[in-house]
């Protein structure tokens, strides 16, 4: 028997903006404040088809790279665009 588990209140990012290093382990590409790429490495907890949990490395309202990001690199200067989550399922 499969459960659906919910759990509500949790950081979650699109899967696309995550870069798997391990199990637990991944990285995602920041857009800081000077809109510069950083890379950071964050502990992933449940994943679903379209989220991932983060549960340490990231905070609420930090921009993420989204889709393909062999483009990037740290320390880049980028013009970010924001994506609400529907739009995001549409790509």
């Amino acid at each position: 028997m499969v459960t659906d588990h919910a759990v509500k209140n949790v950081l979650t990012v699109p899967v696309q903006a995550v870069q798997r290093t391990g199990e637990d382990r991944g990285s995602v590409l920041v857009v800081n404040g000077n809109n510069k790429i950083e890379k950071r490495d964050v502990s992933l907890g449940l994943q679903t088809a379209t989220e991932a949990e983060i549960l340490e490395g990231l905070t609420e309202g930090e921009m993420v790279v989204y889709g393909e990001q062999s483009q990037y690199t740290p320390g880049g200067v980028v013009e970010p665009q924001i994506v609400q989550p529907a739009e995001m399922q549409k790509e």
